[in-house]
């Protein structure tokens, strides 16, 4: 679960769906299914998502950025430096900054975080 002023975010990544209420209401609703199976989830308003997926044929973890309407995505198969495995060594924690508009990745196995832009 996710909140920001956008509102809470519930999300499942193995369907994968994303449940969104707003602040001020009582209820979730579906945002959208999104079409690609996550392992972790950042959302950065309520149309546009960073996800950390597993990509088969690489054989690793990479963070794919997803915008909801019209549906797209955007891979970014660089940015997470595998080590061994492309799984366990790429664990990490997904943070948006909205002051300064960045993403921070954060290694839970090293000594290491990544900070990106929005795009």
């Amino acid at each position: 679960m996710y909140a920001n002023a956008e509102g809470i975010f519930l999300t499942e990544g193995i369907t994968p769906t994303i449940l969104h209420s707003q602040l001020n209401t009582d209820s979730l609703y579906a945002t959208f299914k999104v079409q690609t199976s996550f392992a972790n989830i950042l959302p950065l308003d309520s149309n546009e998502f960073i996800l950390k997926a597993y990509d088969g044929k690489m054989k690793q973890h990479i963070l794919i950025k997803a915008i909801l309407s019209p549906y797209r995505t955007i891979r970014k198969p660089g940015l997470l430096t595998k080590q061994v495995d492309g799984v366990f060594c790429t664990e990490g924690d997904l943070l948006f900054d909205s002051h300064s508009n960045k993403i921070v990745y954060v290694y839970q196995y090293r000594n290491e975080y990544l900070v990106m832009d929005t795009d």
